[in-house]
């Protein structure tokens, strides 16, 4: 079992909600960075990833519609999956209802 140590404060800056990130100590390891949301208890390895939870995740509805039903969720590769799994034989494309365009995939 591995014991962790946290360091590190959070520092808000702006409209970005980016904490400072935080180093977590794995005994016997070398530091890991770590990235946590200031909204919610999620961590991440990378900063990246965070901006991308905190654009089309954390608090947004989802975003990403199947043109063909109502299914809806936050990650457009989940829709291009519903289409070819659902409705077989139609053209895989993906609704942004944030920006009112179509994202065609073959």
């Amino acid at each position: 079992m591995c014991n962790y140590e946290r360091h590190g404060d959070y520092n808000w800056t702006g409209d970005n909600v980016l904490p400072k990130t935080t180093t977590v100590t794995r005994t016997g390891d070398q530091h890991v960075q770590r990235f946590p949301c200031g909204n919610c208890n999620s961590v991440f390895s990378r900063k990246h990833n965070l901006q991308y939870h905190l654009k089309f995740e954390c608090g947004q509805s989802p975003r990403f519609n199947c043109p063909y039903c109502a299914y809806r969720t936050r990650h457009p590769s989940n829709v291009r999956a519903h289409v070819r799994r659902i409705h077989p034989g139609n053209t895989v494309y993906v609704v942004d209802i944030c920006k009112t365009e179509l994202l065609q995939f073959t």
